[in-house]
């Protein structure tokens, strides 16, 4: 059986979510329903705790990312793991979805305000 945690923190820069474990088929709904939840404002997705990135659990990290650039907010991923980095690579969103080596690093991020994880 698969498992994703996904912690949502409001902070005074930005939204921090911090996702753990695989984003596929069996954990797409709870994936979904979690991201759902998120703010329209700047998002940064920690994601060095992601094991798998399957393509629906792209999809929901895209539609993120749409809904945010729809009211002008920005989606960063930060600290991807090597398995989400391969990813955006094979599929080529790199460029689309940005990333930071740290949450910290993020322009999501405001430097005076200490973002946990970073």
């Amino acid at each position: 059986m698969t498992s994703l945690v996904v912690d949502i923190v409001p902070t005074p820069a930005a939204t921090l979510v911090t996702v753990f474990g695989e984003a596929d088929l069996a954990t797409v709904a709870h994936f979904r329903e979690c991201l759902s939840t998120v703010p329209d404002r700047d998002t940064v997705v920690e994601m060095s705790g992601v094991t798998l990135l399957s393509a629906v659990g792209l999809r929901v990290v895209l539609d993120l990312q749409n809904r945010l650039a729809a009211v002008g907010a920005r989606l960063v991923l930060a600290a991807p793991s090597h398995q989400v980095q391969r990813v955006l690579a094979v599929t080529e969103l790199e460029t689309r979805l940005p990333t930071e080596p740290m949450v910290a690093d993020s322009p999501a991020a405001n430097t005076t305000n200490a973002v946990p994880g970073g």
